[in-house]
């Protein structure tokens, strides 16, 4: 079957390809390159977009924990601050003598559990 072809081209068959697929090439070139810039620039912006975001989201981020620090953290800290000051103010109060005279009093002291000997 192979051998009903012939392995060679005429000369000016291949050159009238040659030609044609030039043009070819001439009419295709040129809308695949205007499609491949449209693209890159496509990507560009939204690299550019998806840039803007991550800033503005972890600004936003960084903003949320400031405000959270200033206004609950801070004061959380100034209340329990008070808190233990007014503890202390209050064990100040109790005189040794009465927590060395009642051992309940004395084994709750040495024990570490206050709570339980105020009670």
């Amino acid at each position: 079957m192979l051998s009903l072809y012939p392995t060679t081209i005429p000369q000016n068959v291949h050159r009238d390809k040659i030609i044609e697929y030039d043009k070819i090439v001439k009419y295709i070139e040129t809308p695949m390159l205007a499609v491949m810039r449209s693209i890159e620039a496509s990507i560009d912006s939204r690299v550019e977009l998806s840039k803007l975001i991550i800033v503005l989201s972890g600004s936003v981020f960084i903003l949320i924990l400031l405000l959270c620090w200033k206004f609950i953290w801070a004061n959380y800290l100034s209340t329990l601050n008070i808190k233990i000051w007014r503890t202390k103010g209050l064990l100040n109060l109790i005189p040794m003598r009465i927590i060395t005279a009642n051992n309940h009093l004395k084994n709750e002291f040495t024990s570490g559990q206050l709570e339980n000997a105020v009670r």
